[in-house]
């Protein structure tokens, strides 16, 4: 379509076009010098939506953009990771985090370093440790395994805090596989105690870890860490889904969808788990407090925890056999 003819589309259209143009385009940056008109929205698009495709295009990113994102994609085919894709997220991060903090440091340049490097040393550490804050943070890839070629503790994400938190695998939505391995799990959950802004969390293609004995101890971890504002989790394509765990994250609306842990979960499996929390002395909170005493009877609380089950989790079955295996006969709600 010849430059003129594009720009006699409605500016909405236009805007859909040149967003889809910039994410396969082999240099996005050709797009923003097609005239003064398109350079002036597309330069937005281009700088407040990163979107990464390849190791290479994580390490050639400029560090001193003229503007810091609202929202980063990554997505890498399954050999990407391999190559040190986490290293160039946390170099690139660190650097981002300190612009947020200091939007007049001078100087810029290109990540030509070895991705092994961070800004830490700059950016002071616990409190004090500066961030990112995105509106939403999208990673369509692999964790990694191999601490030789990448940094299995994903330090990338303790520089950033996003409102929307998204992490699936690089196979079709209808391909049952494990993207997220369960050491990585367990690194995402210590840096996503300290995204004080998330808002939604969704999570598929995951292995978590195996939880410990009813033995170890009264009262399991819950799964996901207290945060002032989320509001719904995602869970799809899970193995080995810790049910007490989740049960004890509660507090928030979750919504569990395609989950495996051997057979199907449903919502009652959970409601089960609620109660073997109850009987170890763990309390859920009321919908109103005002009602029940804090010396109810046991059988209250019961009452009480499975309440709270059924007001916040759902579990679905949103993909199905043709013919055998555990199917989902009528409705996909699985209670």
């Amino acid at each position: 379509m010849e430059t003129s003819h594009l720009l006699n589309l409605p500016q909405e259209l236009l805007i859909h076009i040149i967003s889809l143009s910039l994410g396969v385009h082999p240099s996005p940056s050709h797009i923003l010098v097609l005239n003064k008109y398109v350079n002036g929205f597309a330069t937005d698009i281009l700088y407040n939506a990163l979107r990464f495709t390849s190791v290479r295009s994580l390490l050639v990113f400029n560090l001193h953009p003229t503007r810091l994102p609202r929202t980063v994609t990554v997505e890498l085919a399954g050999g990407e990771v391999g190559r040190g894709a986490f290293g160039a997220m946390n170099f690139i991060f660190t650097r981002l985090a300190s612009l947020a903090r200091s939007p007049e440091s001078p100087g810029s340049q290109t990540l030509v370093h070895n991705v092994d490097q961070t800004c830490d040393s700059d950016l002071g550490s616990g409190l004090d440790l500066a961030v990112l804050p995105l509106d939403a943070l999208r990673l369509r890839m692999h964790s990694t395994a191999n601490s030789a070629v990448d940094d299995t503790e994903i330090h990338a994400l303790r520089h950033v805090n996003p409102q929307r938190f998204t992490w699936t695998g690089p196979d079709p939505a209808h391909h049952f596989s494990t993207a997220i391995v369960p050491v990585a799990f367990t690194f995402l959950a210590q840096h996503m105690a300290n995204w004080t802004a998330l808002q939604h969390l969704h999570l598929t293609n995951i292995a978590f870890p195996l939880p410990p004995p009813p033995e170890a101890g009264p009262v399991p971890v819950p799964l996901f860490p207290a945060l002032p504002n989320l509001l719904t989790v995602y869970i799809g394509q899970a193995t080995m889904l810790p049910l007490r765990p989740l049960a004890a994250a509660s507090d928030s609306s979750i919504v569990t969808s395609r989950v495996y842990g051997g057979a199907r979960v449903r919502r009652r499996d959970v409601e089960q788990a609620a109660i073997a929390l109850v009987q170890r002395g763990v309390t859920f909170a009321p919908e109103d407090e005002g009602l029940i005493s804090p010396d109810a009877d046991g059988s209250v609380w019961l009452d009480v925890a499975v309440d709270r089950i059924r007001s916040v989790v759902r579990c679905e079955a949103l993909t199905e056999r043709i013919i055998g295996g555990d199917r989902v006969e009528g409705s996909a709600v699985l209670d």
